[in-house]
């Protein structure tokens, strides 16, 4: 099977999640597609940030492209045409990346052979 963006992310999200509890609140993953910057998804364990060039609904726009939602997610904030920040609760980081990988191709049409620059930073 060959490597997918999933995979790539899902390995940031684990390192995330591998911190001591005290740290893990401190240090979020930034996923940027290469070649275009402005395709951004951040993790912090427990919550999803990420670009959102729409003036509509997040959660409609979610649905209507048939992003199937985390475990336990709801909408904490949402700025039109700049980023929504979601919240979630017991979602696997094999969950959180096909829903990160979902954000890219299906909301932000990030193209499927798409490859994305990691980092892990500090808050």
């Amino acid at each position: 099977m060959p490597f997918s963006q999933a995979d790539t992310i899902r390995a940031a999200i684990d390192k995330l999640e591998q911190l001591p509890p005290e740290r893990r609140e401190r240090y979020f993953a930034q996923f940027e597609e290469i070649g275009h910057e402005a395709r951004w998804v951040q993790v912090i364990v427990g919550t999803v940030n990420f670009a959102y060039p729409y003036r509509d609904d997040p959660i409609e726009r979610l649905e209507s492209s048939r992003v199937a939602p985390l475990a336990g997610m709801a909408l904490q904030e949402w700025e039109h045409e700049t980023n929504v920040i979601l919240t979630y609760r017991g979602a696997t980081s094999e969950d959180v990346a096909n829903f990160v990988d979902a954000l890219f191709t299906r909301v932000l049409n990030a193209p499927s052979g798409y490859r994305v620059n990691v980092t892990i930073e500090e808050m």
